[in-house]
């Protein structure tokens, strides 16, 4: 092992952002990575925003190639890391490593990982209002290295497999979301669920329902039409509501036996596997009720943000869960027989149109659990609804056992990662 500075390993770039004042800018094909994007995974995939090649010519210096080391160095997000694989500008809350030929890059992206937890602990939690990392004081900073190329490859080839595992599960995860999605909005938005005309009855074999001349009648709640005999019903009707739990800054405390992680808003995923990051929060566990424990089944919402975006965002658990949730969420449990349709509700366009609405008419990012009072969806026969949670159930327990394997390797990865970049286990070929 020997020691050396950050800016050892390769060429430290600062990002920066093309004016925004001009449109012309934005919406081609060079992506641009800003701490909005998903950070969790080791690569970057895609970026919620792009730049043109107009774009490109104002920030032309910060044109990262693929296999560049981003590290977020300003603020909440502050310790974040990623792996470019194109060609990718960030903004300026980056500071980013172009690898010399000397270290293998996916090595140096697990050292920056680590290096990313000693800076969220030493920075990030700073008492002034934007905790800041600058490209001097990064490029300063000393890390130990492994010497040997080789054996730097050995090391990222294991953590490597570890994460490509975890993507594998994650994209899979998301699939199968898909098709969850897809068989509520056949059946409760275009009331195409498979029925039986000549029985009168929903059955598996059936016909889709709309499409093939089933009655419909109009519902004035809903302004449309619905499936004969379907009624409507809200959301705190087919679920019970518990607000997170309260706390202030000088109630925090370490991570131990007696501390419960609080979940907040930015854990939520807009879409796909829940996001566990370096942000986190411990309170004593005596702080949190039965009521605002996690159980398999139960679904966390986002109910107040500093951004209408982030509220109405919610995540159900498959698997009971050690954690906590804090006030700004709450947690909807669903009653057993209506379980995953529940959910789908919640995940519906409509669901979205709802929160975004009740936003923008009080002009507040704020939900309260009466809201819910307000969210109605047409309520399917009890076969019809039998049927989907059926159907629904076999696809969210793989996403269950999918996410448990997540996050065993997860611990696995995390716990193998400092004992490897400090050299306490070493790997043979």
């Amino acid at each position: 092992m020997e020691d050396i500075f950050v800016s050892d390993l390769g060429r430290i770039v600062t990002g920066k952002t093309p004016r925004t004042n001009i449109s012309e800018n934005y919406g081609g094909d060079i992506p641009f990575l800003t701490p909005t994007d998903n950070l969790t995974p080791k690569n970057c995939e895609k970026t919620l925003g792009t730049l043109t090649e107009k774009g490109l010519k104002e920030v032309k210096n910060c044109l990262l190639p693929a296999k560049s080391i981003c590290v977020s160095c300003i603020g909440s997000d502050m310790g974040r890391v990623i792996m470019t694989t194109k060609e990718t500008v960030t903004n300026q809350q980056f500071n980013s490593i172009i690898p010399s030929g000397q270290y293998d890059p996916d090595y140096i992206y697990y050292l920056m990982v680590k290096l990313g937890r000693d800076m969220k602990y030493k920075y990030g939690k700073s008492s002034t209002a934007v905790p800041i990392v600058s490209k001097s004081m990064f490029s300063q900073f000393k890390v130990s290295v492994l010497s040997d190329k080789s054996q730097q490859s050995l090391v990222a080839k294991l953590l490597t497999t570890i994460d490509d595992k975890i993507s594998l599960n994650t994209r899979m995860n998301a699939e199968l979301e898909a098709m969850a999605k897809q068989l509520y909005d056949y059946w409760f938005v275009q009331f195409d669920f498979p029925f039986d005309f000549a029985q009168g009855k929903p059955d598996e074999n059936g016909k889709p329902y709309k499409s093939s001349g089933g009655k419909m009648v109009w519902n004035e709640k809903l302004k449309r039409e619905i499936p004969e005999g379907w009624e409507v019903k809200t959301i705190n009707q087919l679920a019970d509501g518990y607000r997170g739990v309260s706390y202030n800054k000088e109630d925090l405390v370490f991570e131990s036996v007696d501390s419960v992680l609080v979940l907040r808003g930015n854990n939520i995923p807009s879409s796909g596997q829940f996001v566990y990051d370096g942000n986190v929060a411990f309170i004593p566990k005596s702080f949190v009720s039965i009521d605002q424990k996690i159980n398999k089944g139960d679904i966390i919402i986002t109910m107040s943000s500093g951004s209408k975006e982030h509220v109405g965002k919610c995540f159900m658990f498959q698997n009971d869960s050690d954690h906590t949730f804090g006030a700004f969420l709450s947690k909807f449990v669903p009653k057993e027989d209506c379980r995953y349709y529940v959910y789908q509700c919640m995940l519906s366009d409509f669901f979205k149109a709802f929160v975004k609405t009740t936003c923008n008419g009080t002009g507040i990012n704020n939900l309260t659990n009466d809201t819910f009072n307000n969210a109605i969806f047409p309520f399917p026969s009890s076969q019809t609804l039998n049927d989907f949670e059926c159907v629904t159930s076999e696809i969210y327990n793989r996403i269950g056992l999918s996410q448990r394997e997540i996050n065993h390797l997860s611990r696995l990865r995390d716990s193998l990662l400092p004992m490897l970049m400090n050299g306490q286990v070493e790997i043979e070929e």
